[in-house]
């Protein structure tokens, strides 16, 4: 939240499932733009936004696919997705073409990179 913010972005909404994770978001940036709220009732359709930002969220939930699905068309949409296994995790890929393999068909472009653990898409929905 505090890049987001940094970076100049005139708007910003996000949501988590954890009440923890929005306090601390709203003690650190001293704004209230976060919300508690469920990713599968989310109406992406109707929100005003050009880019989705969901980091350390597609491993955790088993309808991934139907979620980016939701996401309209010509969204940017930047995840990470992990290397590693975690008892949180329904799903994680120890290679780059796995990630690519279930993902890459959701949009019209696609960049990733690997950083530590993690893999960062941005991509176009």
């Amino acid at each position: 939240a505090d890049w987001i913010i940094c970076s100049g972005f005139d708007y910003v909404q996000g949501f988590d499932f954890s009440d923890v994770a929005v306090q601390m978001s709203k003690e650190r940036t001293n704004k209230d733009l976060f919300q508690v709220a469920d990713v599968n009732n989310w109406n992406f359709a109707t929100d005003d936004y050009n880019c989705v930002i969901a980091l350390e969220v597609f491993e955790h939930i088993n309808n991934d696919l139907e979620i980016i699905g939701k996401i309209p068309a010509g969204r940017m949409v930047i995840f990470s997705l992990p290397t590693f296994d975690d008892a949180a995790h329904v799903r994680y890929f120890k290679k780059a073409y796995q990630i690519t393999a279930r993902y890459s068909r959701y949009f019209v472009a696609w960049n990733m990179v690997k950083i530590g653990k993690h893999h960062i898409i941005n991509a176009i929905r």
